[in-house]
């Protein structure tokens, strides 16, 4: 699993900078990280949930795990900045519904990535991103015939979500982070049949849980009520804090 061998995959992380979708550098300067293994937050809150952009090992890994097909339809769940939702569209997504469950979060990653042009990329690449939370997610899990090629859910659920899964289609298949007091374990799901699921143990990821109401959500329980939240602007003392915490090893942070 150590080599990046999907040449599509390659192509779209050599496009795709990651450090565009971090949290801007508090230098004058700013230094070219692309290369480097420091952590790159996007949130300013690096204690949150998901708050660090993916490693380019881990985004290898899991992306390739996935076995993305041009024109596939694919459901995000805890994004972790844009990153991730660029390359899923570089990559030939033709519909994919981002979930971020925090109204505020949300509303900022929209306003990022209208405020990079990234609306053209998905013209280009003739994608369909939609934005949800919780609301939306209430209504996956309530879907009642299959819709989803692929599932990536990023954040660690005390079980699989099967109410969720049974979105996918014959051919699909989920990664799916399962731990609850335990080590998280990746799994990788697909449908055996119309009611059926096989879930093949990958490895230990170790990532995040997901909040409870993702949990609660999941189970069947109504989605908590929303307001109307903006994008947040950060301040150059909260982007010293979360650069400074981000890469402090001695804060159980995850990358």
């Amino acid at each position: 699993m150590g080599v990046l061998f999907d040449e599509v995959l390659q192509e779209a992380m050599a496009a795709c900078p990651r450090q565009r979708h971090a949290l801007e550098q508090p230098l004058l300067d700013e230094v070219d990280l692309e290369g480097s293994a420091l952590r790159l937050p996007w949130w300013h809150e690096v204690e949150a949930v998901c708050a660090l952009i993916p490693g380019h090992y881990e985004t290898a890994q899991v992306l390739q795990l996935l076995r993305m097909r041009v024109g596939d339809r694919v459901l995000l769940l805890g994004p972790r900045g844009n990153y991730w939702t660029e390359l899923l569209v570089r990559i030939g997504a033709s519909e994919l519904l981002v979930i971020e469950p925090d109204e505020m979060r949300r509303a900022t990653l929209i306003a990022r990535w209208k405020r990079l042009g990234l609306d053209e990329l998905c013209a280009e690449h003739d994608c369909d991103v939609r934005w949800g939370g919780c609301v939306e997610l209430a209504d996956e899990a309530r879907r009642s015939e299959p819709y989803w090629d692929r599932m990536l859910l990023t954040g660690a659920l005390p079980r699989l979500p099967l109410e969720l899964l049974t979105g996918l289609t014959h051919d699909g298949q989920a990664l799916v982070v399962v731990g609850d007091d335990e080590p998280a374990v990746l799994q990788l799901v697909t449908p055996t049949s119309k009611q059926e699921l096989t879930a093949q143990w990958i490895t230990c990821w170790g990532v995040d849980e997901f909040g409870p109401e993702v949990a609660s959500v999941l189970a069947g329980l109504e989605p908590p009520l929303e307001g109307v939240a903006e994008a947040v602007e950060v301040s150059e003392d909260e982007r010293i804090r979360a650069w400074t915490l981000a890469n402090n090893d001695a804060r159980p942070i995850r990358s």
